[in-house]
């Protein structure tokens, strides 16, 4: 019954798959009946293929999505899609690498960032600056009186 249930999958897969590159949203659809482990034992059903990220392979039944390492999902269905377990895992590396990349680019960004003046503490100082300055001008005290008291409230 399995071999029968794996012909029938195969040949329905194999009628519908189109060359698909792997890490990329499927532009057509691949579409399981059923989606086999490596023993043998059903994933999923009406697997509809998306995409790979890195190792993982993302599928969707209706409005839900499912993701399977690579690993877990039978090879020949794997090999439908035109995807290897050799190339998933160099992706993985790819996507590792960048994800690095942009934590370091991030944390150097935060430490510069912590490293200037908190832009109201320059106000502030500006502030005392102009006071200072206009304090001395006989004609902006009543000026300066009404922003104190605007400022106050």
């Amino acid at each position: 019954m399995k071999g029968l249930l794996f012909v029938s999958v195969l040949c329905f897969a194999l009628h519908n798959a189109a060359a698909e590159t792997p890490n990329s949203t499927a532009t057509n659809q691949i579409f399981f009946p059923v989606l086999l482990s490596t023993n043998e034992s059903v994933l999923m059903t009406n697997a509809e293929f998306r995409c790979t990220q890195g190792v993982r392979v993302f599928f969707r039944d209706g409005d839900v999505y499912h993701a399977f390492y690579a690993a877990e999902i039978d090879t020949n269905q794997l090999a439908l899609l035109g995807i290897t377990l050799a190339k998933l895992s160099e992706d993985q590396t790819k996507l590792d690498a960048e994800r690095q990349q942009l934590a370091q680019e991030m944390a150097l960004a935060q430490a510069q960032a912590a490293q200037q003046p908190a832009p109201q503490e320059q106000t502030e100082s500006n502030n005392q600056t102009n006071q200072t300055s206009t304090a001395t001008s006989p004609a902006k005290k009543p000026a300066q009186k009404l922003a104190r008291m605007k400022h106050n409230k």
